[in-house]
């Protein structure tokens, strides 16, 4: 299962993307004062956050295998230049994990299969998939309408579950506002609500007509997780618990801060320059972009949790075959927001080519840590990654080529 890739990779998952359009003279001069005042008052404020301390590269720790994956752990943290990174895949029902580094900058603790990590976007498959078990249950069909929960969006009344899902709606994409990105970054500590989140983002006008094409937003899932509370009464994550987490045996995955995970060991992460104000650490207990990502990319995890979830989706654990093959329906018009390596995106799973191989999931990153978590049904091999590092031109797809070589 070799992949052979030539790459340069421009991130785009949750980077903003500032746009000035609809908008007259005034209000672009305006709105570019206020972005030039956040970009100083951030570069402040990174400036002052940021760890001057040179970083050095750590020797693995543990593996689970001894051999070429302790030779591959610990080329990778030194070669990568990664404080942690967790491993793991799934093979004709077995797990294998592996991992080395430490839980912070400092180098203090090493980190453990256990440590939680942040996944990312990742999130956007748990979010999917309790969708298509509400589906399953009857509580929603992928043709109701948004108008139902959110009446306020515009064109509420055309945008479907379905567009949410697989980012068709047009709504704007919440990390494309420029204030709730510059008082999270003042703001560590700062809780997004998610009324709070829509209230910015109502009188925005869509992007374009509801079905038309593919524009990653994260404020889709936003919505679907907001959806699921008030169908089922539960908090988001206790619908995690109890749909997901619970029944797959998901001891390690959480969503914090609505989740107290101040008593489990977690990874600090290293933000290089995946936001563009200077290198610094971020602290595993900062609530800000955990919030403002929330449903579509707030989960904290392990890689071998993420392992266990994807096999079980795609064995058909978890929701039935005809639900997962909508899911892997790519009908959306990427043509205008390509993704690296993506070549369809369906109902929250992403469609890959590698080579001649195609893999099925998400990936995710999030100030400070970075995960790919994607499965391979020619193969029935599921792999997923975690580092505690981003950086705008991403080594992930270069370590989970590393990985998958060695499989």
């Amino acid at each position: 299962m070799k992949i052979l890739l030539r790459i340069i990779v421009i991130d785009s998952a949750l980077c903003p993307n500032f746009k000035m359009r609809n908008m007259d003279k005034k209000q672009a001069i305006a709105h570019s004062s206020i972005f030039l005042i956040c970009c100083l008052l951030l570069l402040g404020f990174a400036g002052c956050a940021s760890k001057k301390t040179a970083f050095t590269p750590v020797d693995i720790i543990q593996a689970d295998k001894v051999g070429q994956h302790d030779a591959m752990i610990a080329s990778m943290i030194n070669r990568y230049q990664l404080p942690a990174i967790q491993i793991a895949y799934t093979q004709s029902g077995k797990l294998t994990e592996l991992h080395g580094g430490h839980d912070s900058f400092e180098r203090i603790i090493p980190i453990s299969a256990d440590h939680l990590l942040h996944a990312g976007s990742g999130t956007k498959l748990f979010t999917a998939t309790v969708a298509m078990i509400l589906l399953e249950q009857n509580k929603i069909t992928l043709e109701d309408t948004l108008s139902q929960w959110y009446p306020k969006f515009p064109n509420s009344d055309r945008i479907t579950i379905r567009m949410l899902l697989n980012h068709t709606s047009g709504i704007e994409n919440n990390f494309s506002d420029i204030w709730m990105l510059a008082l999270s970054a003042m703001d560590a500590n700062r809780k997004w609500s998610p009324d709070e989140i829509f209230d910015r983002l109502y009188h925005k006008p869509l992007q374009f007509e509801p079905g038309e094409r593919f524009a990653y937003a994260s404020t889709n899932y936003l919505l679907l997780g907001a959806i699921f509370e008030k169908i089922t009464g539960l908090s988001l994550n206790l619908v995690y618990k109890h749909y997901l987490f619970d029944p797959l045996g998901m001891a390690h995955t959480y969503l914090p801060p609505f989740d107290d995970v101040t008593h489990i060991p977690r990874a600090g992460g290293l933000d290089i320059d995946y936001v563009p104000f200077g290198k610094r650490y971020m602290s595993p207990d900062e609530t800000a972009w955990k919030t403002l990502s929330w449903a579509a990319g707030g989960c904290v995890s392990t890689a071998k949790d993420m392992a266990r979830f994807i096999d079980a989706l795609f064995s058909y654990n978890i929701v039935k075959k005809q639900s997962l093959e909508q899911m892997l329906q790519f009908d959306a018009d990427m043509s205008e927001d390509p993704r690296q390596f993506v070549t369809g995106y369906g109902l929250g799973v992403a469609r890959y080519q590698f080579g001649k191989e195609q893999w099925y999931g998400h990936r995710g990153a999030l100030m400070g840590w970075e995960s790919i978590t994607l499965y391979n049904q020619k193969y029935e091999t599921g792999v997923a990654i975690i580092i505690s590092k981003t950086k705008k031109k991403s080594d992930m797809f270069l370590i989970f080529s590393e990985v998958v070589d060695q499989l």
